[in-house]
């Protein structure tokens, strides 16, 4: 059997290394060694855990901290590292994927901070021949981001989850990039390591301004009052932005108590409302029950049968024709509803029925487009 690529890990415990840590342990061609807090400070200890690795990918180090103490803390680092891949005995050193960032060329303390680590591992590439990938980074954003740290994105999330009013102090542009997709450029260069050193800037990424991000934030908090509705997703960076949002919410605010319609026939209740796919929404049926008798002119609907047997019917306004589908939760099937089609479900069985509707709009009681006549 093939041994799995082993790829020690720095930094396993922050917001992109948790990530990366999970990601790894679901790869089955991938084995996730932790490098430890600790053995930064024993060299003959980190050289141990190198010695025995395919791949190690950089990762620890500070964002926040005085500026002094955050150049010395990273750039230590990297020089422990190196320090470490100088110790290793002959043989193939392992490929080094170093995390770097887009602020790389900024005279902050973070930036330089970057840039000597990069320098310092090029130097060692450079000497032993070995494969190093620096992955400039940009703004990350996901669940799991620590809110008022480094991420206006987590941070505004979190403060209209918890009901908070965030402030714009800022309104500049952002480069930015989930972290799911991050993780698939760091197993890509895990798996394809380069002959020598390569550069490679992560994107595609996300460009948008800090009032763009607080208004469609904004958007989902005001949609989620409002019997939970879900958000119309204009991109893939909006759903991505909800996925965040969402993920900060109590564990109470992820449960929503449908309101039931309740009379002889059984129960009918809405689910799922959407704010401009309309809703899905169920009913039980009690044997013998008819529900619908109507027709719309422009609501679309679709119908399901989970559990039970029922008969669906449609018959073509001013026609006499009657189509019917007999339907059964034993074998699930989907009877789309056409507009001008008078329609009905009864349930033709012993046992109570249960089905799923959905409809591309939501019910508007004062423009309902729901007009009464029996098939």
């Amino acid at each position: 059997m093939r041994a799995k690529h082993r790829v020690a890990v720095s930094g396993h415990e922050g917001f992109i290394g948790s990530h990366l840590k999970h990601r790894l342990r679901q790869e089955i061609d991938l084995k996730f060694v932790p490098l430890e807090h600790d053995s930064w400070t024993n060299c003959d200890e980190l050289t141990n855990v190198i010695a025995g690795v395919d791949t190690v990918v950089h990762l620890a180090a500070k964002n926040r901290a005085p500026k002094q103490e955050l150049h010395q803390n990273n750039v230590g680092l990297v020089r422990s590292l190196v320090g470490s891949l100088n110790a290793l005995e002959s043989g193939s050193p392992p490929h080094v994927i170093f995390a770097s960032s887009t602020q790389r060329t900024s005279n902050t303390a973070y930036g330089r901070s970057k840039r000597e680590g990069e320098r310092l591992l090029e130097e060692w590439s450079e000497k032993t021949g070995a494969p190093l990938t620096v992955l400039v980074i940009p703004n990350v954003f996901g669940p799991g981001c620590r809110p008022s740290y480094n991420s206006v994105v987590a941070t505004f999330a979190f403060q209209f989850a918890c009901g908070q009013q965030p402030e714009i102090k800022d309104d500049c542009e952002l480069e930015l990039i989930y972290v799911s997709d991050l993780i698939d450029h760091f197993v890509a260069a895990i798996k394809s390591p380069p002959i020598g050193r390569l550069l490679s800037v992560v994107g595609p990424v996300h460009r948008r301004t800090v009032s763009g991000i607080y208004h469609d934030l904004l958007r989902f908090t005001q949609l989620r009052k409002d019997r939970g509705t879900l958000p119309e997703f204009r991109s893939d960076f909006e759903a991505r932005l909800y996925a965040t949002y969402q993920s900060y919410l109590d564990p109470g605010g992820l449960r929503d108590k449908p309101i039931l319609h309740s009379d002889a026939r059984g129960v009918l209740a809405e689910c799922v409302r959407h704010e401009s796919t309309g809703h899905i929404h169920f009913s039980t049926t009690t044997p013998g029950s008819i529900r619908g008798n109507h027709y719309h002119t422009r609501k679309l609907e679709k119908f399901c049968v989970l559990r039970g047997e029922a008969m669906i019917r449609l018959r073509r306004v001013g026609t006499e024709e009657i189509i019917e589908y007999r339907v059964s939760g034993k074998l699930p099937e989907v009877i789309d509803i056409p507009v001008f089609h008078v329609h009905h479900l009864e349930n033709v069985g012993q046992e109570e029925l249960y089905t799923v509707f959905w409809s591309n709009e939501t019910f508007d009681s004062d423009n309902p487009d729901t007009y009464m006549e029996a098939v």
